[in-house]
């Protein structure tokens, strides 16, 4: 049964299993009917980037045949359900209470054939491996497959406690249907499958984090003559973006001249 809300419980329990075990499975949170807008969506975009010899421009490459790519906050992308899903935020609330802001977005795109990354984290720690233990939460990264993560399409393997700075022999490869949700302490060590399919894997993520904390690891500056600049945006907005931002989720957006 598909559910764009998790009940109070299983909020509850998906945020104590982030804050132990540094990740969680949340369970499907898009209806197929938004997933296949997205989906449509990232096609009419950006299909053109999976044929050979394909110009990525201002884009990461993450590993063999797999790219960050920034997606614009427009179209099916910016139904709030997406960006401000009412799962994620119950979620979230519970994790960093109000306040906190979606610091990234876009989409990981796994070309057919794409082998598996090394085993890493999303970013450097605050201060020593020692401290950075025991701290909670300051950035999650949840990831939505816009087609299903499995051991044929690949997925992503996550190294429970992990965030801990403890070493981990044991991993989880989960299987995640298209619409369904996986998040993860941005300190957790992870790394995406290899995809055997002949179709490429989009994997939408979002990035929230404490309004005062800023990825400076995957979105560096850059010096130019004027200054330091951020080479790829973090966010994009769609031009009439803000003017459909429901009041309730304006919050996300409170460090907007940060981006």
């Amino acid at each position: 049964m598909i559910s764009e809300e998790l009940s109070g419980t299983s909020a509850k329990a998906s945020a104590d299993g982030l804050c132990r075990d540094g990740f969680a499975l949340l369970g499907c949170v898009l209806s197929p009917e938004i997933v296949e807008n997205l989906r449509k969506e990232f096609d009419r975009r950006y299909a053109h980037l999976t044929l050979p010899g394909a110009d990525f421009g201002n884009s990461q490459e993450t590993g063999n045949g797999r790219h960050l790519l920034t997606v614009e906050l427009s179209g099916a992308f910016s139904d709030f359900r997406v960006y401000a899903n009412p799962a994620v935020m119950e979620i979230l609330n519970i994790v960093f209470g109000e306040k906190f802001v979606l610091e990234s977005f876009g989409v990981v795109l796994s070309l057919s054939g794409a082998k598996c990354q090394l085993n890493h984290r999303d970013g450097k720690g605050l201060f020593s491996p020692a401290l950075d233990s025991l701290l909670p939460p300051y950035a999650v990264t949840v990831g939505i497959p816009l087609v299903d993560m499995n051991v044929e399409q690949g997925t992503t393997e996550i190294f429970p406690n992990s965030h801990r700075w403890k070493e981990s022999s044991s991993s989880l490869s989960p299987d995640v249907p298209a619409g369904c949700g996986i998040v993860w302490d941005y300190r957790t060590l992870h790394r995406g499958t290899e995809n055997r399919s002949d179709r490429y894997r989009p994997l939408l993520y979002m990035t929230y984090s404490k309004p005062w904390w800023r990825d400076l690891d995957n979105f560096e500056p850059v010096w130019s003559d004027s200054g330091p600049e951020i080479s790829r945006k973090k966010v994009i907005f769609g031009r009439d973006f803000f003017k459909v931002v429901p009041r309730e989720s304006r919050f996300l957006f409170r460090n907007v001249d940060g981006l």
